[in-house]
């Protein structure tokens, strides 16, 4: 049995408003999986070893003193790219989570696993059910929506890596006080967006607020991302606000992905690579029996 955590197509929004970070998080069918066992030599596996001594810190925050050394061999494997803004870090750091508090017979409240996460690093909260607007900086949770029907995702990588801790907040801060209208519409539309089940209402805010990091991050073929989907019958693009990846936002039945595909390719050649089609999920922490 193993436990997975869900990444994400960097973010449905992003920005600050009366002093706080916030975001709304994109979760996709694309994890990060951990199994636990009873082992002669306790520790933490993963192929990313930067993992290790944040799932050990994030498991002592959640109760389990010494975790490394409480007889448990934590095993993590990860579908994510890291430093793309896939949410790679959370979904390691979620998955082993959920894997070790079922082994060790104890549960968490979600605000609580926000806090931890958060004193951890900037954190997208995969592990809410649904799809959450949440305070990345601060552990708030402001409110849960179902996550969006009918609505897939073609990733685009446009290269490079982003340290999501080394992001230049400063600079965005600047750029949504100047913009403080457009972060308040891009907010209020996907949530409504959300709320009723309107993907094109979410796809616009989504698409507003990629716009508003071009002038903090600048993917340089955003532009010419967002045209070509346009002409392709897409509904808008979504970006990583501190990673490198955009995501073009399409209704299945209207958008051909391979179709898509081969015009992003075409087009704009080794600008952009594909990161994979990937359906929009609820966040959480998924039970795999094998």
């Amino acid at each position: 049995m193993s436990w997975a955590a869900p990444g994400t197509c960097g973010e449905f929004v992003q920005g600050r408003l009366d002093g706080i970070d916030y975001l709304i998080n994109s979760p996709i069918d694309r994890f990060s999986t951990a199994t636990v066992r009873s082992a002669r030599r306790p520790g933490i596996r993963a192929a990313n070893p930067d993992r290790h001594s944040k799932v050990a810190q994030l498991l002592t925050m959640m109760g389990a003193p010494e975790a490394e050394c409480d007889g448990m061999e934590i095993e993590l494997n990860s579908d994510l790219p890291a430093g793309k803004g896939m949410a790679s870090s959370t979904a390691d750091l979620v998955a082993a989570m959920g894997a070790a508090m079922h082994h060790l017979g104890t549960t968490a409240l979600v605000p609580d696993v926000c806090r931890s996460l958060i004193a951890i690093e900037p954190s997208d909260c995969t592990h809410i059910p649904g799809v959450a607007h949440v305070g990345h900086l601060c552990g708030r949770v402001f409110r849960c929506f179902l996550p969006p029907s009918g609505l897939r995702v073609l990733i685009l990588d446009c290269g490079g890596s982003v340290d999501t801790v080394a992001f230049d907040r400063a600079r965005a801060h600047k750029v949504y006080a100047r913009h403080e209208r457009e972060v308040r519409d891009a907010l209020s539309l996907a949530s409504r967006g959300l709320v009723t089940g309107d993907v094109q209402q979410l796809a616009d805010a989504a698409t507003m607020s990629a716009r508003l990091s071009q002038q903090i991050l600048p993917k340089p073929p955003f532009e010419e991302v967002e045209r070509l989907a346009r002409s392709a019958g897409a509904l808008g693009v979504n970006c990583a606000h501190s990673g490198s990846v955009l995501g073009i936002l399409y209704r299945p039945g209207e958008v051909k992905p391979s179709l898509l595909s081969e015009l992003i390719i075409r087009e704009l050649g080794d600008a952009v690579s594909i990161v994979g089609d990937h359906a929009f999920i609820s966040g959480g922490i998924y039970v795999r029996r094998h």
